[in-house]
């Protein structure tokens, strides 16, 4: 049965949880609903990389961080109007990790860009994520082999840095050097 949703209606998190949104693939930003395109060969190297990377150092070092990456759901907001599922993300705050989602902004989120990504798209992710205090958003370009890094200063983000194949990048959650180089290995 297929089914078709009101891309000019705004739902919630109770809504996407219906059966009409059983076989969509898409976030709810602000409310309104954002069809998500499948990942991309590099998209989804780059993406499997960072996790494989994050996780084994959490793992090794029995960090209390969660390593997750998409499809799990992130619902943002007082009335749960944001369901986001961002490439990577970690929690070190295991309260907000439920069964099907975590609710609460994650300390680290990294969104890999692929061609379907708007620019639109990524300001209205950067603005959310900044609001509800992501401390720290990575934005990958595998394309270009770079990683722009956004951190919470207070109320709002930094200018960003960007950090190339020939840069080491620490998350602010785990005490971990990142070889940047090895983030971009085999896509």
């Amino acid at each position: 049965m297929t089914t078709h949703l009101d891309l000019t209606k705004q739902y919630t998190y109770v809504d996407y949880l219906s059966e009409k949104f059983n076989d969509v693939k898409c976030e709810i930003i602000n409310g309104f609903i954002n069809l998500m395109a499948g990942p991309s060969r590099n998209h989804s190297g780059v993406s499997s990389n960072i996790v494989t990377y994050l996780n084994h150092y959490a793992l090794l070092h029995d960090c209390k961080c969660f390593v997750r990456h998409a499809p799990f759901d992130v619902v943002l907001g007082d009335n749960k109007e944001n369901v986001i599922q961002p490439d990577v993300f970690i929690v070190c705050d295991e309260s907000k990790m439920q069964e099907k989602a975590c609710f609460g902004a994650p300390d680290l989120v990294v969104e890999v860009i692929s061609p379907s990504n708007t620019k639109k798209l990524m300001r209205y992710k950067y603005q959310l994520y900044e609001k509800h205090k992501v401390l720290e958003y990575w934005v990958v370009y595998p394309k270009d082999q770079e990683i722009l890094v956004f951190c919470h200063q207070g109320e709002e983000y930094d200018n960003g840095t960007v950090y190339t194949i020939n840069d080491f990048l620490q998350p602010k959650c785990l005490p971990v050097k990142v070889n940047v180089k090895d983030l971009f290995k085999n896509i």
